[in-house]
Parts: structure tokens; C-alpha cells; sequence
């Protein structure tokens, strides 16, 4: 009988155990999933925080319209676009994709925005600028991000558009008589694997829509 009573005193000790770490593992989960909303929504404030927003317009005596808009398919992506005057008639314009989500693709994007900025001022050509930031992301990069990236700069005065790939989709060009197609050019490789890498120009007369 003692045998008995210690067996189902065992049993009953050992389902509350289950049922208390059954709690504390739900208890676990519910808060390392906050944790990770928090990251994202820290991923998502450094993204939108870093993209230009002051865009060029002909009202404002501009002789260009220049707008932008990202919708990440999830809460955090790797997309981005940045804009700057090079000098008082040349305008470049980037877009990129950083490999990852979360706060590493953040943080990656902005190392890349960082660099372009400043190695683009030391620069003539967008090819000129793909070759000097791309060893610099294959440098102490642990992590192996890498990022995909569409350099262009544009003459305000003969409206020549020069442009560069590094692995990034060809963007789409809409003519002044409604066509639609593919800015020309291999798209090339992407930024930050290999140091050796070379990048090409290409240069086209615009007065469409990009």
C-alpha cells in the first residue's frame, strides 16, 4: 500500500513538474519572440531612419522629379536608395539589396551608405566607386554580407546618365513615347565577396523616366 501511495504521489510530483516546465518553456518562447519583435522594429527604425527623403523636384526649380519608395515584403529588408550632388551638376543616384534581414542587414546598409558617400566624393565614375567600396566591404567581414548595388550619375546639364552594376537588376526605363524596357548592361557581381572583382560603365543620353 506504501508502495503504492509513494507511486502515485511520484506521478502526481511528476505531472506538476511537467506542467510548471511546459510553463516556463512557453514563458521562453513568448519572450525571446518580444525580444526578436524588438529587433525587427530597431532593424526597420535604422533602415527608414538612413533613406533620403528631401527628393529633388521641378517645383523647387529642380530639372529633375526625383521620388522614392520602399515597402519591405516583411517587416525588415535589405533594400535601400540613396541620392547626393557630386558637384553643382552632377547628381548620383544608388540602389542595393544587402543579403539578410533583421539588424545585421541594417547595420550592413548602413556601413554601405557610409562608404559610398564618402568614397564617391573621391571619385569621377560610378565604376571608379563600385572598385574602391567593394574591397572595403570584403574587408573584416566575418559575417559574409554582401550587397548588390546600381550606381548611376547624372549630368544636369547634358543629361548623360553614366551607371554601374554591382550584381543588381536591371531597371526598368520608360521612354517618353511609352515603352517600357530594361536599362542595357551585365549586371555584373555583387559587393563584398570578392576583393579582385572588376566593375564596367555604361553611359546613355536620358530624358525619360528612370
Amino acid at each position: 500500500v506504501t508502495c503504492e501511495k509513494d507511486a502515485t504521489s511520484l506521478n502526481l510530483l511528476a505531472s506538476q513538474v511537467a506542467v510548471a516546465i511546459g510553463r516556463v518553456n512557453m514563458i521562453n518562447d513568448r519572450v525571446a519572440q518580444e525580444r526578436y519583435q524588438e529587433s525587427l522594429k530597431l532593424s526597420k527604425s535604422i533602415q527608414m531612419g538612413m533613406l533620403s527623403t528631401a527628393f529633388p523636384r521641378f517645383t523647387q526649380g529642380s530639372i529633375i522629379d526625383l521620388f522614392a519608395y520602399i515597402q519591405p515584403a516583411r517587416d525588415v529588408g535589405g533594400d535601400f536608395y540613396d541620392f547626393f550632388h557630386l558637384d553643382e551638376k552632377t547628381l548620383l543616384i544608388a540602389i542595393g539589396d544587402v543579403s539578410g534581414k533583421g539588424v545585421p542587414a541594417a547595420l550592413f546598409m548602413v556601413v554601405v551608405k557610409t562608404l559610398l558617400r564618402a568614397i564617391a566624393k573621391q571619385h569621377q565614375f560610378p565604376d571608379q566607386m563600385m572598385g574602391a567600396l567593394n574591397p572595403e566591404l570584403c574587408r573584416d567581414n566575418d559575417a559574409m554580407m554582401f550587397v548588390t548595388l546600381f550606381i548611376a550619375t547624372l549630368d544636369l546639364d547634358t543629361k548623360q546618365l553614366k551607371y554601374s552594376y554591382g550584381g543588381h537588376n536591371r531597371p526598368v526605363y520608360l521612354s517618353n513615347y511609352g515603352e517600357v524596357s530594361l536599362l542595357p548592361g551585365d549586371p555584373g557581381k555583387a559587393l563584398g565577396i570578392l576583393d579582385e572583382a572588376t566593375f564596367s560603365m555604361r553611359s546613355e543620353e536620358h530624358t525619360s523616366e528612370l
